[in-house]
């Protein structure tokens, strides 16, 4: 059995580690020439999130309460990277449409060996359910992935495709749903 926890900020900084490990674990050793590297910048860009304004995390811990899953996201705000980079790409009506306030869902990562049990599901739902904000807004690899799948199937609207975060990356695309999610 899989429980969903919820998590506030001084607990998700305390399990940085944690869900940075599944965060690579989910991305895979391939994903990234040099991991290690990648690894301690994303720990420090997840302690930063938890300090932004809306904040929320959950975690999906199972019955060694081992955690196999996490979700978080903050609201965005113009003048950190993600937002300042997507605004950039979009013309300013559909920029001020969709991340004007928006609920930035900043990971949502399951360890490989437990995909395709609705986990990601369900831990979507619980971190956007009463989120702030007017629409929820994500990147995500491009292509048929099991991410993009579960986005779609809560009716996520492609905003910004064929975008790259860091030099030589992979290709990602922008999402976008209104709140609440149907």
């Amino acid at each position: 059995m899989t429980t969903l926890v919820a998590l506030d900020r001084d607990a998700f900084v305390n399990h940085v580690e944690d869900v940075v490990a599944i965060w690579r674990a989910a991305f895979g050793e391939a994903a990234y020439a040099e991991l290690d590297s990648e690894t301690e910048r994303r720990a420090a860009a997840m302690i930063g999130h938890a300090q932004q304004e809306g904040f929320r995390a959950w975690c999906a811990v199972d019955d060694r309460t081992a955690i196999v899953g996490f979700a978080y996201g903050c609201t965005g705000r113009a003048g950190t990277y993600w937002h300042d980079t997507v605004s950039a790409l979009l013309p300013p009506e559909l920029a001020q449409r969709w991340l004007r306030g928006a609920f930035e869902v900043c990971e949502l990562h399951v360890i490989p060996a437990r995909q395709g049990e609705g986990i990601g599901r369900r831990l979507l739902r619980a971190l956007v359910d009463a989120a702030p904000g007017p629409t929820a807004v994500l990147s995500t690899w491009q292509g048929d992935t099991r991410a993009r799948r579960l986005y779609d199937s809560f009716g996520f609207d492609v905003i910004v495709d064929d975008i790259t975060f860091i030099p030589r990356g992979h290709p990602y695309i922008v999402l976008g749903v209104d709140l609440p999610l149907p």
